[in-house]
């Protein structure tokens, strides 16, 4: 069973960015700060808001958008394109909110599915007797069974996994935007 943790690159599309002060006020504080590990709907106080692609302080030239992006560590941006290559089989592992970007509606899509990790084969990088990090991550593939899509509690939802049917997905159809990384348990970007 091959698995992959998402991430993004900066380097060619910056960072999704949307009016916080907005988002805050539609979903209330405690919903806002924890959006990356939501497991609950949230679509009906989802405003109509806005986002762009950021180019972190002129540093990079951004010449085109992804496809697929990961916004707040653990929450895909999906341009039409790929909600439509997508959107049937992630339906039932979460929610999507529309959002527009550069005149069309893209959308979020929040996973809702979480896996427990292996605890046989996982280790938590421990400094000072706080936890800070992960040196080893790994899953049983009867615990990611059918969820392409998902988080885990053992990195306290720091980051987004897949399975190689969501990666030939995006691969098959050439959709732009995530770096498919073996290394599972790699700091966050």
């Amino acid at each position: 069973m091959s698995l992959y943790r998402l991430s993004r690159n900066t380097d060619q599309y910056g960072l999704l960015t949307f009016s916080g002060d907005l988002l805050r006020k539609s979903l209330g504080r405690r919903a806002f700060m924890s959006l990356s590990s939501l497991t609950v709907y949230i679509g009906d106080k989802w405003p109509e808001c806005h986002a762009w692609f950021d180019d972190l302080d002129g540093d990079i030239e951004i010449t085109a958008r992804p496809d697929v992006y990961i916004w707040n560590y653990t929450i895909l941006s999906l341009s039409p394109r790929a909600k439509s290559v997508l959107g049937d089989q992630l339906l039932i592992l979460g929610e999507f909110l529309p959002f527009q970007c550069g005149g069309e509606e893209w959308y979020l899509f929040v996973p809702h599915s979480v896996v427990e990790a292996d605890e046989s084969v996982s280790e938590h990088r421990i400094e000072n007797g706080l936890m800070m990090g992960t040196n080893r991550l790994g899953f049983r593939s009867e615990n990611v069974g059918t969820n392409m899509l998902f988080k885990t509690n053992y990195d306290k939802h720091a980051n987004l996994y897949c399975s190689e049917s969501f990666k030939s997905l995006v691969d098959r159809h050439q959709l732009s935007g995530l770096n498919f990384e073996t290394d599972l348990a790699k700091a966050v970007d």
